[in-house]
């Protein structure tokens, strides 16, 4: 999701190590499959992490099992050039869908109408409502809780439950789009915790503002903040790391009021992406909290299930409550299997599922094991505090 500027690169993150057997009970001898890759903007690096861990898969894939995966790319972050996409790619025959759906709910003929062809189909990122999927990401309900918990408790350690009770101060929200899955995941996320905070300090006040993941937009609501509440302000939370690190971060510092951790006027960002400009942030002392949701294992994760599903059906497919590939060695396991009639809104399916990771309580700026790091490696040959 972040823009901010393409660095990018990979190291695998964990052993590459597929679990299942393929039985050939429906593939047969097949040796060859074309699968159709809609995603984002072929510009936003998340989804280029994303899509690298899918490549590291097929990699692995085809090596172990002398099969030829041949995957045709398409990225767009408008809705209906995706389903133009996804209609080229039904005409021209495929065997396998993975779709990051910038609209989960203006996409919903794409799953529907692979439902209706039996062509597997498996989402990243957010779920597409009603249709037969398995989806793949990190639960981002609990990306938002996670951030909403630390942040919340060093607002209270800076401020002190007597400033808040007395004084207030106010909370700034950085959303994206708001009709995004995604978004109003993490954001539903982050409420739950701020709800318990806002219940026990009443005086704290909060603003929303909607910057489309853009740091221009979030640059001028932090402003906008910035000079209304000065030093009142307690925390931004940002629902993505652009916005963050591009713009509530600049408008502190130019507003004069990025004040070091001990200060009792500090002001913490926190954010939710792993993007390797947040933890170059997070290096600098910038950014004090976000949370790495695991772009190259969800990418991984989308190819392996696809693959699987292809060759073995939906029915051998994991359920709830069965063992999800266990032999990964993932900092990020264990994954899980939650049912997808569960969430809000439902689907028919599953999501499969792997644990978030907070900067600074599960790793720290320099971890080899955040994806943005990793991905900036990569390609660069070298990590990027070297």
């Amino acid at each position: 999701m972040s823009r901010i500027r393409m660095a990018c690169g990979l190291v695998l993150v964990g052993a590459l190590m597929a679990a299942s057997v393929v039985s050939g009970a429906l593939a047969g001898e097949k040796k060859e499959f074309t699968i159709a890759n809609i995603r984002w903007d072929m510009g936003d690096i998340a989804f280029n992490g994303d899509q690298h861990g899918t490549e590291m898969e097929i990699a692995v894939i085809e090596k172990r099992d002398g099969v030829k995966i041949n995957m045709l790319t398409f990225g767009s972050n408008d809705p209906q050039e995706q389903r133009k996409a996804a209609e080229a790619y039904f005409a021209r025959g495929v065997d396998g869908i993975l779709l990051s759906a910038f609209q989960p709910s203006a996409v919903i003929p794409i799953v529907r109408e692979a439902n209706r062809r039996g062509i597997p189909i498996v989402t990243h990122d957010s779920a597409v409502p009603g249709q037969r999927q398995i989806t793949v990401y990190p639960l981002a309900v609990n990306a938002g809780e996670i951030i909403g918990q630390v942040m919340l408790k060093n607002v209270e350690e800076i401020r002190g439950e007597e400033y808040l009770k007395n004084e207030g101060g106010h909370i700034v929200e950085l959303r994206g789009i708001v009709t995004m899955g995604v978004d109003i995941q993490r954001y539903t996320g982050w409420r739950n915790e701020l709800e318990k905070f806002l219940e026990k300090y009443p005086k704290v006040t909060v603003s929303t503002h909607v910057a489309e993941f853009s740091a221009n937009k979030a640059r001028q609501a932090a402003d906008a903040n910035l000079s209304r509440y000065g030093d009142k302000i307690l925390c931004f939370f940002s629902v993505d790391g652009t916005m963050g690190v591009a713009g509530a971060i600049p408008a502190l510092k130019s507003a004069g009021l990025f004040k070091p951790r001990t200060d009792p006027k500090h002001i913490p960002v926190g954010t939710i992406d792993g993007t390797e400009e947040e933890f170059e942030a997070a290096r600098r002392g910038d950014l004090n909290f976000f949370i790495d949701n695991g772009k190259i294992t969800q990418g991984r994760l989308a190819m392996r299930t696809l693959y699987e599903w292809m060759n073995n059906g939906w029915d051998a497919m994991p359920k709830v409550g069965d063992e999800l590939w266990p032999a990964d060695e993932d900092v990020r396991e264990p994954y899980e299997v939650v049912d997808g009639q569960t969430q809000e809104p439902p689907f028919d399916g599953y999501i499969y599922s792997f644990r978030n990771l907070c900067y600074p309580l599960d790793m720290d700026g320099m971890s080899k094991e955040g994806w943005g790091n990793a991905y900036y490696h990569a390609i660069n040959g070298k990590w990027p505090w070297e």
